[in-house]
């Protein structure tokens, strides 16, 4: 940022950019106080408390199911942990990198030491940013691993006998018609489908990185909240609770789970054939898979689920999210709900039905979601520009705790 121009002298210009480089060094925010630091994330955990508590309940059934079953729950999310470590790392190196490109272009004099302590004085390392962060940051990790070890234990406590009744309902929603013998003369292409089975293997680090995105920001606390519920309750209602009820394993495992013969086995020889000229990232996630169900081990990302589809769960929250983003967010993520519902098909993973399911169930939760944010959960401490608060609260709770020194 420079000094403002007038018609002063080039003498005067200089004073004034000298000026101005000093003071985005020299004003720091006021240092809070323990008392207030302690209020802090003691607010931000009232704020969070029906996640954390939605967290602790959901583990604790995990772990009371596992055992009546003599199953251990095992820590699979080694890599999702770093990944989740990693994150503030790489905060703080992007707002270098930025801080450093307006220093050169923007700041005179141009100082190292104005630099650093303007990453210093930024939003990075101000306590309310990290209160803000730090509990869905935490809770990711942990989650996951009662999620994965639930899911690999689903073949366990109720073995899959669902797969031939979703191959009846889909062939009998389609007219008659396997879904995937709808798309494959259209998209059969071995280089469409190791397109799709790309974008449809982003999907992960996606995922993940949209939720990082909503976790970290202090801004828009209601929408933030819903998010963060609405992921939650996707992963665990449709996710654990109807993937249990409707035990399934999937088309890619067909032939594996049900006797007498196998419709998809034409749907597989073409992925098969193809995936000799071009690889089908698809082909070698579900190889990976099995082998973990196989070998009876925990593994990061492991556990066979199809019935419903969280892949088009997700995308699904995503497109609610991005509705009113304007139509460039609304066209992209409308049209990547709609390549990941195609290839959860075309790839084998699902049934169309489960898709179906999915995406209805993802409406639902987000619909209860929102209903939680504006009526349960307490007001966030820190209110972000452009938000109305997090909840009802008690009054009081919509408050800064401390404010920068200007």
């Amino acid at each position: 940022m420079e000094g403002v121009r007038t018609g002063s002298t080039p003498s005067a210009r200089r004073e004034t950019r000298d000026v101005t480089a000093d003071s985005l060094t020299a004003v720091a925010p006021r240092p809070l106080s323990l008392g207030e630091r302690s209020g802090l994330f003691v607010a931000e955990a009232r704020h969070h408390a029906l996640l954390i508590g939605f967290m602790i309940g959901y583990a604790a059934v995990v772990l009371v199911v596992m055992s009546a079953h003599g199953l251990s729950w095992h820590f699979a999310s080694w890599n999702l942990l770093m990944a989740t470590l990693l994150v503030p790392v790489l905060i703080v190196v992007f707002r270098t990198i930025g801080e450093l490109a307006r220093h050169v272009f923007h700041v005179r004099p141009f100082r190292v030491r104005g630099v650093l302590l303007d990453v210093w004085h930024s939003e990075v390392f101000d306590v309310r940013y990290v209160a803000t962060a730090v509990i869905p940051m935490v809770l990711l990790p942990i989650f996951s691993t009662f999620f994965t070890s639930f899911k690999q234990s689903i073949a366990v406590i109720n073995p899959f006998h669902w797969d031939e009744t979703l191959m009846q309902w889909d062939a009998a929603l389609h007219f008659g018609v396997h879904p995937w013998e709808l798309l494959l003369p259209v998209l059969g292409h071995p280089v469409v489908i190791a397109v799709i089975s790309y974008l449809y293997n982003v999907w992960m680090p996606v995922m993940y990185l949209i939720f990082c995105l909503f976790a970290i920001t202090r801004s828009e606390r209601v929408r933030r909240m819903h998010f963060l519920l609405s992921y939650f309750l996707t992963w665990t209602v449709l996710g654990s609770g109807f993937a249990y009820l409707f035990s399934s394993a999937g088309p890619c495992y067909f032939h594996e789970f049900v006797a007498g013969p196998n419709p998809y086995a034409p749907l597989f020889q073409h992925l098969n054939e193809g995936h000799e000229s071009i690889p089908n990232m698809a082909l070698l996630g579900q190889e990976y898979l099995w082998n973990g169900y196989e070998a009876n081990q925990a593994r990061a990302g492991g556990g066979i689920s199809a019935m419903p589809s969280l892949h088009v769960a997700i995308a699904t929250l995503w497109a609610l999210f991005a509705w009113s983003r304007g139509p460039v967010l609304r066209s992209l993520t409308v049209l990547y709900l709609a390549i990941i519902m195609v290839g959860s098909v075309l790839l084998g993973w699902h049934y169309a039905i489960d898709g179906y399911a999915g995406a209805f169930g993802a409406v639902v939760m987000y619909w209860v979601a929102g209903l939680l944010t504006r009526r349960v959960v307490p007001a966030a401490p820190v209110d972000g520009p452009g938000d109305e608060g997090a909840g009802p609260g008690p009054g009081g709770m919509r408050h800064r705790l401390a404010e920068r020194g200007t």
